[in-house]
């Protein structure tokens, strides 16, 4: 399997330890708040303690975990190829070829996640010494982060952005 960093793919490096966590947390954010919210709301009106959770064969699945899978799935398998955090961060996440991934393996990164959350120390190990920075998650579905060189925005300046003087038309003087 080649890297997606190969020359003109566009792509600035791999995503570091500290950036991925980082993304993830900002996502946790964006997905935790709201329901943390509906749940303190349900507590305010009804006087009882309310947790969303459902029980899944000897586990009980929170409706945080339930919708950061549908949220992080659906990210991953658009366009963006990346969370809001890791796009808030330029990271993308991208099969071996450089191109997004499909949804069902978008599915299958974030479950590999979850599940890798139980092996937390090899897999920060995975992350320190693979020189691609993969983790055991991106292994498995054969995925890479990727940092996205930022864009340069067109400027609104007269000049184009740029600190030197205009160009002076052939025939006219220049007033010191």
């Amino acid at each position: 399997m080649a890297p997606p960093l190969e020359e003109g793919s566009g792509f600035a490096g791999y995503g570091a330890f500290g950036e991925r966590v980082v993304a993830t947390l900002i996502d946790m954010v964006i997905v935790g708040v709201p329901v943390a919210t509906v749940e303190r709301l349900f507590e305010l009106i009804t006087g009882k303690a309310v947790s969303f959770a459902i029980q899944f064969a000897y586990f009980d699945v929170n409706a945080e975990t339930v919708l950061y899978l549908v949220y992080a799935t659906v990210f991953l398998g658009s366009d963006w190829d990346a969370t809001p955090g890791k796009k808030l961060l330029q990271l993308k996440v991208v099969d071996e070829n450089g191109r997004g991934l499909s949804l069902p393996r978008a599915a299958g990164r974030v479950l590999m996640s979850m599940i890798s959350l139980v092996l937390l120390p090899l897999t920060w190990l995975m992350l320190a010494v693979d020189k691609r920075k993969r983790s055991l998650h991106d292994r498995l579905v054969g995925s890479f982060v990727v940092r996205v060189p930022k864009r340069r925005r067109p400027s609104s300046r007269a000049d184009g952005g740029h600190d030197e003087p205009p160009p002076v038309p052939v025939g006219t003087t220049v007033a010191s």
